[in-house]
């Protein structure tokens, strides 16, 4: 018979299988990085104390789920394919999409190796290590992106700085090193460190792209539309489609507020992040700023509002579907209804394109009423009227730097995305990407605020549309190979660039 103290050294089944769960969380360097920093960030008073308790539990509840995935990878001694993850580890509670998203994480962070056999483009994962203090962190803080001319601009860094040391303007990201606290939450929201597109991919549809997806990513329905508002007609700078929506969102009480660009007394075409809640402040923010604008700052301030919608950028729509699949649970993007993305080749600074007007196309920007790009061209149109235009093989070299890192067009990852590419000038080519966008947009059509036209009925349509987003991939593809031949920074979109794991010297005990 078992002594009473033999029984108390014995530990419970449960209690042996959670322990390596525990010991992987208390040694992760995002979890450890943020309780070693928790009285310089309350001193800080960015973030409450229990805000910033609850983002603890929550963290290390992510990183709980990521060790019990981990643990399956250990478990097993065959690569496995992208595409089979959910079969293999279909006994675990997790859909299909968490776990496709988490495995990618252990791969940056370096808890798997990735490979890939032959000429095919499906990444196989395998078990590498599950000791935190074995590897090199994984996490930086995001000066790598700007310093690497990477940076978005899009401002998501700035909101989920727990110690509000990040700002971003006219395109470019400051730290101040002295306040920073290397935590990587910055780096883990930022749309330009790691953003796997197979991830974005299985999210969205389930499985990997058809042929047509891959060119213009996953649409429900395609439409040339126009607003029927008067107001809006007055503004717009094509069809008037985001304004109408936003305006419908707003009146309907489908959302109490929106985020866009607006613009800057005295300076017009140097936009501002706005915060938007009545029809006549998104009638003062309508029409297209070729500026870039870090309008994802914003998102912090609108966190207690119970719901709104978002204008903006490609880069901005990933950024938002990167805080829903890798979450620095600093900031809750729950209330967030509507994405609605625009189309975007490239973008400028403000001094970029103040020198297009002044040193290429001799006029000052103070004149210009609306800049278009149109057939290859880029147009500003003068408040006396004409119109001043500049090929857009000079108008190029004047683009951000980061703009040659992205390789989306047409905002695949928002709810609706719109442009003017495709359709007739006074239309918007509108793209329907799921329900949430499609409920939004029937809504508008439904209230005679939209007039639509089936995209196979107008010309140039959809094939115009699919041959410049194919382009502007192709194009970061060989920026890309460049940057890498380089030893350059780049984004870690693709598996097989990304850096293999690295372990540390000598590992602490």
């Amino acid at each position: 018979m078992m002594e009473e103290n033999e029984k108390t050294n014995v530990m419970e089944p449960e209690m042996a299988a959670e322990l390596p769960l525990l010991l992987f969380v208390s040694r992760s360097f995002r979890f450890r990085c943020l309780v070693d920093a928790r009285e310089e960030i309350l001193e800080r008073e960015c973030i409450h104390p229990r805000k910033f308790d609850a983002l603890l539990q929550q963290l290390q509840e992510e990183e709980r789920t990521k060790a019990i995935l981990l643990r399956e990878f250990e478990r097993l001694d065959n690569p496995i394919p992208v595409d089979e993850l959910a079969d293999a580890f279909k006994s675990l509670d997790m859909n299909a999409s968490e776990i496709v998203t988490l495995t990618y994480q252990l791969g940056m962070e370096g808890f798997l190796s990735t490979s890939f056999e032959g000429d095919s483009d499906v990444p196989l994962f395998k078990h590498y290590t599950s000791d935190p203090r074995a590897i090199e962190p994984a996490y930086k803080p995001v000066n790598v992106i700007t310093d690497g001319s990477a940076c978005s601009g899009c401002g998501m860094c700035e909101t989920v700085c727990p110690v509000g040391c990040v700002s971003v303007n006219d395109g470019r990201v400051s730290i101040d090193m002295d306040t920073c606290i290397r935590c990587g939450l910055c780096f883990t929201a930022c749309p330009r460190s790691f953003l796997p597109k197979k991830a974005l991919e299985w999210s969205t549809t389930g499985n990997h792209f058809t042929r047509n997806e891959i060119k213009i990513g996953h649409v429900l329905e395609a439409w040339s539309a126009k607003s029927l508002q008067e107001d809006v007609d007055a503004v717009k700078q094509d069809g008037g489609v985001t304004s109408t929506l936003l305006i419908h969102a707003l009146d309907s009480g489908r959302v109490t507020s929106a985020i866009g660009a607006g613009t800057r007394e005295g300076e017009p075409w140097n936009p501002v992040p706005v915060i938007m809640k009545t029809r006549r402040q998104v009638l003062e923010a309508a029409g297209t700023k070729y500026v870039n604008t870090p309008s994802l700052k914003l998102l912090s301030s609108l966190s207690a509002e119970p719901g709104i919608a978002i204008v903006g950028t490609p880069c901005m729509m990933q950024a938002l579907w990167k805080g829903e699949k890798y979450p620095t649970h600093l900031l809750d993007l729950s209330n967030v209804k509507y994405k609605l993305g625009i189309f975007c080749m490239e973008s400028f600074t403000y001094q970029g394109i103040k020198h297009l007007a002044e040193k290429i196309l001799g006029t000052s920007l103070n004149d210009i009423r609306k800049m278009d790009i149109n057939k290859g061209k880029f147009f500003m149109y003068p408040r006396d009227g004409g119109a001043f235009t500049a090929g857009m093989k000079d108008v190029g070299k004047l683009a951000r730097l980061g703009c040659h890192c992205c390789y989306d067009l047409t905002s695949e990852s928002a709810d609706i995305s719109i442009g003017s590419i495709g359709s007739k000038p006074g239309w918007n080519t509108v793209l329907i990407r799921n329900e949430n966008g499609k409920e939004l947009f029937d809504s508008a059509v439904a209230a005679g605020l939209l007039e639509k036209k089936p995209i196979p009925d107008v010309i140039p349509g959809l094939p115009l549309l699919k041959k410049l987003s194919f382009r502007k991939k192709r194009q970061y593809e060989r920026t890309e190979r460049k940057r890498d031949a380089d030893n350059a920074f780049h984004p870690l979109y693709d598996l097989r660039l990304w850096p293999k794991p690295v372990k540390k010297k000598k590992v602490d005990t």
